[in-house]
């Protein structure tokens, strides 16, 4: 369990770093695509953190999706 966690978390450094906010990281560009332009990311994260019990970067990501403000938040660390 402990390989996944460390690759979510490998994937999602390189997901805030690249392309927060954005719809899709592109890791070989290190650099985002948008497809609707809502952060598909971060929703699609919310669950995928919640089931690997990383309840403070889901209720951090959480608020960010809520207020809809992705683009001013600061990087939280998981």
């Amino acid at each position: 369990m402990e390989a996944v966690l460390e690759a979510f978390r490998h994937s999602w450094k390189a997901y805030r770093t690249y392309a927060w906010g954005h719809d899709e990281l592109l890791p070989i560009t290190k650099s985002y695509t948008e497809w609707f332009g809502v952060g598909l990311t971060l929703v699609d994260a919310l669950d995928t953190m919640y089931i690997m019990g990383l309840e403070q970067g889901f209720f951090y990501l959480y608020h960010c999706v809520y207020l809809n403000n992705t683009h001013t938040h600061t990087h939280t660390t998981i």
